[in-house]
């Protein structure tokens, strides 16, 4: 009986080092996720003051744009009324020119009448009105060349204007066509010596965004999307890896097992589960209540690892607006 009761308290002594060393693996787990969570805030906060930035940039240029909409308007104004300046000067051209040729008319029909009179000497008081309207004649085409002088002075003047406007219209055309700041990719991937092996690109976009954050992880071998039933959804990997049904399986229950752990110690939503097998790292991160996103990289430094959760988390991100 003794030893019975000995052995049982044997057992249950094994059996709480058994529970106090998964607390502490437990406790250490949650350290580890605090601080992800520490470093998504930092990643969110980053984002925050690069929309704000943007939104900035953005009003800047809906000012911009509005200032030379109004700029437009004024000029479009002053070109109508150049076009009708110009209108009205080519209708008082238009008249000065019909009163010259009925003056034309005029004087060619007196030189007419004088030419058929044959007289030897004209008498003094016939010649004067004559000469009269030869002298106003003159002075009316005098008059006329200036007029029609000063017409292409202004229709010059016109030209040069309208071309100067013209010009500045094209100037505020081509800067409003204002290109969009370029995004920033989360994390910037390293240089490496040996560019990685092409990935085919294909149109449906869920393997379209695991090929986009696969091509930023040129170390990777393979990034997918799986469910929790082991049934895989869409993969991307590279062409001299090939994985298996049975990978799934085991990281979709190693998913499920670890959502019920962070949901049994209340410490909120799992971010991202790792782990290291010989000389390769599995990462998890949920998408869904029924899928989860992982990625298979070689476990070469810290920055890779790191670099690998960044782009695995922002993928799962993606992945949930999808769903």
């Amino acid at each position: 009986m003794l030893e019975d009761f000995l052995s049982r308290m044997g057992e249950l002594r094994l059996e709480m080092e058994r529970l106090a060393g998964q607390a502490q693996e437990l406790e250490r787990v949650v350290q580890e996720q605090q601080l992800r969570l520490e470093e998504m805030d930092l990643l969110v906060r980053q984002r925050d003051e690069q929309l704000a930035e943007r939104q900035a940039r953005v009003e800047e240029l809906e000012e911009r744009l509005r200032r030379r909409d109004r700029e437009l308007a004024e000029m479009q104004t002053r070109l109508a009324e150049a076009e009708a300046t110009c209108l009205r000067q080519k209708e008082e051209l238009a008249e000065l020119q019909a009163l010259l040729s009925q003056r034309e008319e005029s004087e060619a029909a007196l030189r007419e009448e004088l030419a058929l009179r044959e007289r030897p000497a004209a008498p003094e008081e016939a010649t004067l009105p004559i000469q009269a309207l030869l002298e106003r004649l003159s002075t009316l085409e005098g008059l006329a060349r200036q007029q029609a002088g000063e017409l292409a002075g202004l229709r010059s003047a016109f030209q040069e204007e309208l071309s100067r406007l013209n010009g500045r219209l094209e100037r505020l055309e081509a800067g409003l066509q204002v290109a969009p700041p370029p995004v920033a990719p989360p994390v910037e991937a390293p240089a490496v010596a040996i560019a990685p092996p092409p990935v085919e690109l294909v149109a449906d976009p869920i393997q379209a965004l695991l090929q986009e954050a696969l091509e930023s992880l040129p170390e990777a071998f393979c990034i997918g999307l799986s469910g929790l039933d082991g049934l895989n959804v869409a993969l991307a990997a590279r062409q001299e890896w090939a994985v298996g049904e049975p990978l799934e399986v085991e990281l979709a229950e190693l998913a499920a097992e670890a959502g019920r752990v962070a949901s049994a110690l209340g410490t909120g939503p799992l971010l991202t589960l790792a782990f290291q097998t010989g000389a390769e790292h599995y990462l998890i991160s949920p998408v869904s209540e029924d899928h989860f996103a992982f990625v298979v990289t070689p476990a070469v430094s810290a920055d890779d690892f790191r670099r690998a959760q960044a782009v695995l988390l922002q993928a799962a991100s993606r992945l949930n607006e999808l769903f």
